[in-house]
């Protein structure tokens, strides 16, 4: 285990470089406003691709062990096309965005959804080097087509953003059906379920379990909403960037856990391998946090080219520690089938950080939005902590020394 969560860490960090690329560009190409812009498009996109996973989400990974995965393609693409179409149509409807963006973030949703999709159906087979690989093209291509569009092209606005993220998606999609080669037929290792079984199923599992993605995602983005389109919108979009950056190592163990906790019916064994994954994310995070807090905003501005990133940064620590232990708990819950934890303590923290949002942001702006996130993310972290040593034991948390070797013996330090 040691091997495979250093090597999605390895992927992690390669998706923070050019994850900071597009940042980058974005804020020297575009400005604080256009990059406020594009933050609201991909609001918009990934509310869109979240309420898509909620049938053809992470259930994925626990369903495969009991349902023939090939079973489950059709009714999650199906859901997924209804999901598009219906922000397609329904954004305008409500004045949320004019019809030609509805239509834009509905397709790209899609296209984000189906790229997702077809990750946790690689993360279901124990194919999490392609479900990394996946997740790297993606960040890779979108700021290399976005290159060409911005400098190339002279096309220097969101909608150019756009253009170059449905590129690269397009690509991710295509290389993601190499999950679906050689998926197992019906019956051949597991029970293979008609269309309405397959569609109940994930209806049962599925909406629990992506329902705390889709509410983490909203407590995550729902201060750009707040803020809105405006220049202290790009300055908390690359701020929160630079948060989301710290949460690379969480992220990038956070698939192996939810396998692994799926796939291992010894209770001492995983729980010393998710108490070892607790101590690695966590120790990483901490530093990046450390890292990214104590630098001047001067720096921040010399490289992005407007000032006020590091205040919003500084305050939003809390929620980037916060998300070091996170996932790595979420995805624990998960594999053990126990995804309304993951709703409810999303909802919490949801909640609260928004009304510290409604709150601050009129007075404090982008600093307040990220205290407000901060405030919110440590809420969603105590549900956490608690559902799981209501579901492991008291003593789930105290970590041992003998953890790394229960791994390494449990896995041939693949």
């Amino acid at each position: 285990m040691t091997g495979r969560a250093l090597g999605s860490v390895a992927a992690r960090l390669g998706m923070l470089g050019c994850t900071a690329a597009m940042v980058l560009l974005n804020a020297r190409l575009l400005g604080a406003e256009g990059t406020g812009g594009v933050a609201v498009l991909q609001l918009g996109l990934l509310v869109t691709a979240s309420v898509g996973g909620l049938l053809a989400g992470g259930a994925v990974v626990y369903l495969g062990r009991t349902v023939a995965l090939r079973s489950l393609l059709g009714p999650a693409h199906g859901w997924m096309v209804l999901c598009a179409a219906s922000a397609g149509l329904g954004l305008p409807i409500f004045g949320v965005l004019p019809a030609s963006t509805a239509w834009t973030v509905a397709g790209l949703g899609w296209l984000q959804a189906v790229a997702n999709f077809h990750g946790q159906v690689a993360v279901a087979r124990d194919r999490v080097r392609l479900f990394n690989r996946l997740q790297l093209l993606q960040v890779a291509l979108t700021p290399l087509f976005a290159t060409a569009l911005y400098l190339g092209a002279g096309w220097r606005t969101p909608s150019a953003f756009a253009a170059a993220l449905a590129a690269a998606l397009v690509a991710t999609v295509l290389a993601s059906l190499a999950a679906l080669r050689d998926l197992p037929r019906p019956g051949e290792a597991t029970p293979a379920a008609a269309a309405p079984a397959a569609t109940r199923l994930l209806a049962r599992h599925g909406l629990p379990s992506s329902l705390g993605a889709t509410l983490q995602l909203a407590a995550n983005r729902i201060h750009v909403a707040l803020l809105g389109a405006g220049s202290a919108a790009g300055i908390f979009a690359v701020a929160w960037a630079g948060v989301e950056a710290v949460w690379s190592v969480a992220r990038g163990v956070a698939p192996l856990v939810h396998i692994g906790t799926a796939s291992t019916p010894d209770a001492d064994q995983r729980r010393a391998a998710t108490r070892f994954h607790l101590l690695f994310a966590g120790t990483g995070t901490l530093l990046l946090t450390a890292l990214a807090s104590s630098l001047p905003d001067a720096v921040y501005a010399s490289v992005f080219g407007f000032s006020g990133i590091a205040p919003v940064l500084q305050a939003a620590a809390g929620a980037a520690c916060a998300g070091g232990w996170a996932p790595v708990l979420s995805h624990h819950l998960s594999g053990l089938g126990l995804h309304r934890y993951n709703a409810w303590t999303s909802a919490a923290g949801l909640a609260v950080g928004a009304a510290c949002a409604v709150w601050w942001i009129p007075t404090s702006g982008a600093v307040g939005a990220g205290a407000a996130a901060s405030v919110g993310a440590l809420v969603q972290l105590s549900g956490l902590l608690w559902a799981y040593r209501s579901a492991e034991g008291p003593d789930a948390l105290r970590f041992r020394r003998s953890d790394l070797r229960t791994v390494s013996r449990a896995t041939g330090n693949r």
